[in-house]
């Protein structure tokens, strides 16, 4: 019986290809991926290692896919998209985690509290004041004059 690890492949080769061969470019996909084009054709390479065949062809600046190549891309695609919106419908069916804003005890009274209420009602989020002790900055003059989404501090 052949094991599980060596019929999948890496997954994050799997991603990779994917976009590769959806931009049919190493180059886009880099840029999809926020890699570098080498970083892609490695992924590519280890992908064509562990399947023990060509899905790409590189000819003239150009990638083209094999047949099989495309028959994989198309089953991946359709996962992919299936993955995501597995992952779409566990968010938004979850617990939202607050966005927990830590300041200093005078900044959070003043400037913070005031806004809290509008500040949920127009970003949906929870947001909650954590009051740190501390000493304040010398640019407190400056910072109280400041206007934060539209609220005067003073």
């Amino acid at each position: 019986m052949v094991s599980r690890t060596r019929l999948l492949p890496p997954l994050g080769t799997l991603r990779v290809f994917e976009a590769a061969a959806r931009h049919q470019s190493l180059v886009r996909a880099a840029e999809e991926l926020h890699v570098t084009h080498g970083a892609v054709s490695r992924q590519i390479q280890a992908l064509e290692d562990h399947l023990g065949e060509c899905v790409f062809e590189r000819r003239n600046r150009g990638i083209f896919l094999t047949d099989r190549g495309k028959w994989l891309s198309l089953r991946l695609t359709d996962l992919f998209a299936e993955l995501t919106g597995t992952f779409q419908d566990f968010y938004a069916h979850g617990q939202p985690r607050p966005l927990i804003v830590s300041c200093a005890p005078t900044l959070c009274l003043r400037l913070m509290i005031p806004a809290l209420a509008d500040l949920r009602r127009e970003t949906g989020l929870d947001i909650r004041f954590l009051a740190a002790g501390g000493t304040w900055p010398k640019a407190w003059p400056m910072i109280s004059r400041m206007r934060f989404c539209g609220y005067g501090v003073l």
